[in-house]
């Protein structure tokens, strides 16, 4: 990706959702699940876990950072033994991801330690004035070591599995719910297009992902709304009708109830009308 691109997207469709630090008790797993559009970034402090990517499992020790690209159905489980300490940065992302490996190893004084450590407290310890552009820098220079690490050291991509049996059938589904457009083809459409019985989609869909089509179809509608209402880029009206509206008021409505339910932040923006 072209570095002026890259830092002209930051920020506008490259955005930082969180950054956290768990110390993680023993059995303390998700739930199998995925994100529309986000980029999971976990670092690994102490202890043992594991990262089920699509059907596969990669270990997390001291030193690994991982990635999840969005889409990508994953699961967190610490050692039932010895639980890790581990780093979670979630950031929005907009479009094509450069290459990044999904593994990298680092030395314990490698600059990224104290990058990590650095973001997760200006986003939960530090008040200024200034902590959005402070957490704007770090991300770039976070993103920065990653990609320099990745483009040094390549790796076979395995960005594109499916879990054991799935065959294309998750990425046929999905790739009808991801929009825009966004018009829901109906449970009957979908299990057509998979070669599947209504019933069977329907339990293969929340196996696979931990939700629902129509769940997942929400959430990437809304994840989609809410990139363009951040931009201020369109109008309130212009962003209801390509996420399927045909008024602002049942636009507006409907992305607040959606906020109410914690899958996205409970911020409507102001946007000009």
């Amino acid at each position: 990706m072209d570095q002026k691109h890259f830092i002209e997207k930051l920020g506008n469709k490259i955005k930082l959702i969180s950054a956290n630090m768990m110390i993680a008790t023993p059995f303390q797993s998700t739930n199998t699940h995925l994100h529309p559009d986000e980029l999971h970034i976990s670092y690994t402090v102490k202890g043992r876990g594991y990262c089920y990517v699509n059907g596969k499992r990669y270990i997390l020790t001291p030193g690994t950072i991982h990635m999840v690209f969005p889409n990508e159905v994953h699961k967190y489980q610490p050692d039932a033994n010895n639980p890790y300490t581990v780093y979670f940065i979630h950031i929005n992302w907009g479009g094509e991801i450069p290459a990044l490996n999904r593994i990298i190893k680092i030395r314990k004084k490698h600059s990224l330690n104290s990058l990590f450590k650095k973001i997760t407290d200006l986003c939960w310890n530090v008040f200024s004035p200034t902590a959005e552009i402070r957490k704007y820098a770090l991300l770039s220079l976070i993103l920065s070591e990653l990609l320099d690490i990745s483009l040094t050291q390549p790796t076979a991509s395995d960005r594109t599995e499916l879990p054991p049996g799935a065959d294309n059938k998750l990425a046929i589904a999905i790739a009808r719910l991801g929009g825009p457009p966004f018009k829901f083809p109906g449970i009957e459409k979908l299990a057509e297009l998979t070669g599947m019985s209504k019933r069977s989609f329907i339990n293969f869909f929340r196996r696979q992902t931990g939700m629902s089509a129509m769940e997942y179809f929400l959430r990437n509608k809304m994840a989609y709304a809410k990139n363009l209402l951040a931009s201020n880029e369109l109008t309130k009206k212009e962003i209801a009708f390509q996420c399927g509206y045909h008024n602002t008021q049942n636009f507006t409505r409907a992305f607040r109830i959606f906020s109410s339910k914690l899958l996205l932040p409970h911020i409507v923006p102001e946007n000009k009308e």
